[in-house]
């Protein structure tokens, strides 16, 4: 039980990268999406990722699920 706590109060920002998608966690504010570009905030940083064919798949209360081809990212301290 303390394993399921732990996981529901993990506020941390969460980045996960995978061939075609990109999963996003405890983000703060979705600042642009168009189809090649995505800035996101977490608290302490602004996440710029640049690709082409960005599509949302999911979209809950603070987390995101985006598929497309990623080109760059950029992680910028705020």
């Amino acid at each position: 039980m303390s394993q399921l706590s732990r996981y529901l109060k993990d506020e941390d920002f969460k980045l996960n990268i995978k061939e075609k998608s990109i999963y996003i966690d405890n983000f703060t504010k979705i600042e642009n999406l168009t189809s090649t570009n995505i800035t996101i905030t977490s608290n302490k940083q602004l996440i710029d990722i640049e690709g082409q064919d960005f599509a949302i798949k999911k979209l809950l209360d603070k987390e995101i699920l985006f598929v497309g081809d990623v080109k760059n990212i950029k992680f910028i301290k705020r």
